[in-house]
C-alpha cells in the first residue's frame, strides 16, 4: 500500500518559533532541521530523503518534525550545541534534536547516514 504524503517544512526565524517548534516539540517528536545558508535556502537534493521518511515511518507525521533554519539564526538560537562547525562552507547540514539536544550532525547530503540516524533514534525500522 503506497501512502501519499506532502512533506511540510516549517521555517524558523525567530528564538520564540525555535524554542516553541524545536525544543518543545522535541519531546513528542524527533526534530529534523535542515541548517541552511541565507543565500542559498533550504537543501533541495535532500528532500526525497525527508519525504522517503515521511512515507516509509508508520505515523511519521506525529513522531518527527520537518525544520528549516538559517545558520546564523542556528548559531544564536543554540549557541552551546555547537551545530554550525567553525570554518563550515556550504555543504548541506542537518541537526537532529531530541528532548532538547542535538543527538547527531549530518554534514553534506549523506541519505543513507541520516535514514539510520533518525531509524535509531526512533528506534523503528525503515
Amino acid at each position: 500500500m503506497s501512502r501519499k504524503l506532502k512533506l511540510q517544512q516549517t521555517n524558523v526565524e525567530t528564538q520564540e518559533q525555535f524554542d516553541e517548534v524545536v525544543l518543545a516539540k522535541s519531546y513528542d517528536k524527533l526534530v529534523l532541521v535542515d541548517v541552511y545558508k541565507g543565500w542559498s535556502g533550504p537543501c533541495e537534493i535532500m528532500q526525497p530523503t525527508f519525504e522517503y521518511l515521511l512515507i516509509n515511518i508508520d505515523n511519521a507525521v506525529n513522531l518527527v518534525e520537518f525544520v528549516t533554519i538559517d545558520q546564523e539564526n542556528m548559531k544564536k538560537f543554540m549557541p552551546s550545541a555547537s551545530v554550525v562547525p567553525e570554518g563550515h562552507g556550504c555543504r548541506p547540514l542537518f541537526a537532529v534534536v531530541k528532548d532538547e539536544q542535538v543527538k547527531e550532525v549530518i554534514e553534506g547530503c549523506n541519505a543513507p547516514t541520516l535514514i539510520q540516524t533518525v531509524s535509531t533514534i526512533l528506534d523503528v525500522e525503515i
